[in-house]
C-alpha cells in the first residue's frame, strides 16, 4: 500500500499521561501477579478500538492485534472524543501507548496499558493496518476504507455527518473492474462499491490515483478514486 498526503478525516491530537490503571472484564488469563510484573514494559505504535466486542490494540511492528485486558482510567472517555460525527462503531485511532504484551497459557494475546501518549485520528498518514482499499470522493465528500484485516467496510459521508460499517465480503473481479457488495445483517441496507484500475483526478489537486470508485449507498450514487 502506498501512503501519501491526502486525507480524509479530520485530524486531532491529545496527548496525556495516565497511570491509574482499570481493568476491563476480560483478566490477565493464568497468569500471577508476579508473572505479570516481571513483564518488561514496552512503548507500542498501533491502532487502538473499542466496540461492544471490548477494547483491541493493533501492533504495527508485530502486526498483531492484542486484547487489551487493562488501561488507564479515562483512554476509553478520549477515544470517544476523537470520534467526531461523520463515525463509526469500532473506529480505530492511531496511539502511541506503554504496556505489557502478555501471552496466556490459553487464549488470545493480551495486553495491559500502564500509560498513553498519544491518540490520533486514523489518516492516510498514521495508518498501519492492512486494507485492501482507501476510498476517497468530493462534492460531496465522502470516505471509505475496505479492510479484510477488520473484516468492515466503513463508509463516512462526511457532508451528511454519518458513518456507517457494513460486514467485508469477498469482492468480485473481471478485468480491471472490482466489485464490493455488502448488506448490513440488522437494517438489510445495502452498498456497492465498484473499483477500476485507471488513472483517477480527486478534482481538487494534481494528486493522481490507480483507481476510480463508484459507490452506491442509499440511493446515492458517488464517484471518487481509490488507493491499495
Amino acid at each position: 500500500m502506498r501512503q501519501i498526503p491526502l486525507v480524509f478525516f479530520c485530524c486531532a491530537v491529545l496527548f496525556f499521561a495516565c497511570e491509574n490503571t482499570t481493568p476491563t472484564n476480560a483478566p490477565v488469563n493464568a497468569l500471577s501477579a508476579q508473572q505479570v510484573a516481571a513483564v518488561p514494559v514496552q512503548t507500542l505504535q498501533g491502532m487502538y478500538r473499542n466496540d461492544a466486542q471490548g477494547s483491541f490494540f493493533y501492533d504495527c511492528t508485530a502486526g498483531e492485534t492484542y486484547q487489551v485486558v487493562t488501561r488507564p482510567a479515562g483512554l476509553d472517555s478520549t477515544y470517544r472524543t476523537l470520534h467526531q460525527p461523520p463515525s463509526y462503531p469500532g473506529e480505530p485511532v492511531f496511539a502511541v501507548l506503554h504496556g505489557k504484551v502478555i501471552t496466556p497459557n490459553q487464549g488470545p494475546t493480551q495486553l495491559v496499558v500502564t500509560k498513553v501518549d498519544t491518540l490520533i485520528v486514523r489518516t492516510l498518514l498514521n495508518n498501519c493496518q492492512p486494507y485492501d482499499f482507501w476510498c476517497i470522493g468530493t462534492e460531496p465528500f465522502w470516505g471509505l476504507v475496505i479492510s479484510g484485516s477488520e473484516g468492515k467496510i466503513a463508509l463516512k459521508l462526511i457532508a451528511e455527518g454519518q458513518g456507517k460499517v457494513f460486514p467485508w465480503v469477498q469482492p468480485k473481479q473481471e478485468g480491471e473492474f472490482i466489485l464490493y457488495e455488502s448488506t448490513d445483517p440488522e437494517t438489510g441496507e445495502k452498498i456497492q462499491v465498484l473499483l477500476r484500475k485507471e488513472p483517477c483526478s480527486d478534482g481538487m489537486s494534481e494528486r493522481m490515483y490507480p483507481y476510480s470508485a463508484k459507490l452506491k449507498y442509499g440511493g446515492q450514487m458517488l464517484q471518487g478514486c481509490a488507493l491499495k
